[in-house]
């Protein structure tokens, strides 16, 4: 009963854990100086901005180690519309801070995070699972455009009430627009149109039957031409919904997620030099034929699916074929004959072996055609009646012609 009751507190720490969480991620907008207050004592642009991402890293990093383990790690999944699928990013611990200042850098104002109460169990070594099926961050950007990404958010806590793995598995977002941006965008289209009706707008009073019979007058435009609706531009990718400076980042992780064998390799050889550290490392990955370092490689593995079990220029597929004489089954004492153009059986018959002939038997007899000779007695494949004579004017045309 005790162990139950440190699970049930445990449960509503995790809890408070996770909303504290989002409470100091979508209180940075509001933590963070403006650019023009370090440039008030007279400091160049240059070094204000130097000065205020110093300051914001710093912001970051004591984020980070405030909820993350130090083997943090945060799985970010994004939904690519195009694709109509999801493709996972992961980022960990020592980059970290960085993900979280991208995203300000991008234009982002305010970042928050929005759950609803999930499913939560205990797991091995005092460990807590939290998951929310309908989750959503949301971000605010300053041109006013808002952009909400739902999901499924999953949270590892450790024993220390801290998060091993964050993960967020996007599954729809939409970007908005104030509507008063719009409408002032829409404004000058609406006068243009509304001058329009204006010039082509019928002469007051009724018509005459002669004019309405006379031609249709052409239509006349406005003096000045039609003005494009100006549009605040968008700040993220349309097709994956996060701004370019953070998808740039998240293929950056991608590849270092994949070099940490490398990195693995330096670490345990302090001594060498960075080229050294990786001459070495080749040679001993060409040595041994695999991976010295697969131990640390992300337990994912790679997303393309390895073809080594297949020769070069070998089809996967072709292995599962059941056909005579294939290369890929093993015992065939035939390999597969070339491809030769065929007559077709509808014409003359061919003296070499034809479709139903098999390529490893020689002394197959062939099987008899399938086309039955007409007999004298028939006519177009029709039985003739018995007693039935036939036609005089049948044999008048079967007789040759005198006259050549």
């Amino acid at each position: 009963q005790q162990r139950q009751q440190q699970g049930e507190k445990l449960r509503g720490q995790c809890i408070m854990k996770l909303m504290q969480f989002a409470d100091h991620l979508s209180s940075f907008g509001a933590s963070s100086k403006p650019l023009q207050s370090y440039m008030a004592n007279g400091t160049q642009k240059m070094a204000a901005q130097g000065n205020k991402q110093r300051d914001d890293l710093l912001y970051w990093s004591d984020f980070v180690n405030r909820f993350f383990s130090p083997k943090g790690v945060l799985r970010h999944s994004l939904w690519f519309t195009d694709d109509g699928a999801n493709k996972q990013y992961e980022i960990t611990y020592p980059a970290l801070a960085r993900y979280f200042f991208t995203h300000f850098e991008s234009g982002v104002k305010t970042m928050q995070l929005i759950m609803e109460k999930g499913t939560e169990k205990d797991l091995p070594h005092s460990g807590h699972y939290i998951e929310s099926q309908k989750s959503s961050f949301v971000y605010w950007f300053d041109t006013g455009a808002q952009l909400i990404a739902n999901g499924t958010l999953r949270a590892h806590f450790d024993a220390e009430q801290k998060i091993e793995l964050l993960e967020f598995v996007t599954n729809s977002h939409e970007e908005y627009l104030p509507r008063s941006r719009l409408i002032e965008a829409a404004r000058p289209v609406h006068d243009w149109a509304k001058e329009w009706h204006k010039v082509n707008a019928p002469p007051e009073g009724k018509q005459s039957p002669e004019m309405n019979k006379k031609k249709a007058k052409a239509m006349k435009s406005p003096p000045q031409p039609p003005p494009d609706i100006d549009l605040p531009q968008s700040k993220v990718i349309a097709r994956s919904g996060i701004p370019p400076a953070v998808f740039r980042f998240l293929e950056l992780a991608e590849v270092i997620v994949q070099m940490n064998p490398l990195f693995n390799y330096s670490h345990q050889h302090p001594q060498l030099a960075p080229y050294p550290a990786l001459e070495q490392y080749m040679t001993t990955v060409s040595t041994n034929g695999n991976n010295p370092g697969a131990q640390g490689q992300n337990p994912s593995g790679p997303r393309t699916p390895g073809m080594s079990n297949f020769p070069m220029g070998a089809s996967p597929a072709a292995a599962h074929l059941q056909l005579p004489g294939s290369p890929h089954i093993g015992g065939s004492p035939a390999q597969a004959p070339g491809m030769q153009l065929q007559q077709s059986q509808h014409g003359t018959s061919s003296s070499g072996p034809s479709a139903n002939t098999s390529p490893n038997v020689t002394n197959k007899r062939r099987r008899p055609s399938a086309v039955k000779v007409e007999e004298e007695n028939q006519v177009n494949g029709t039985q003739a009646k018995p007693g039935v004579k036939p036609s005089p004017r049948i044999n008048k045309r079967q007789k040759p012609n005198n006259a050549s």
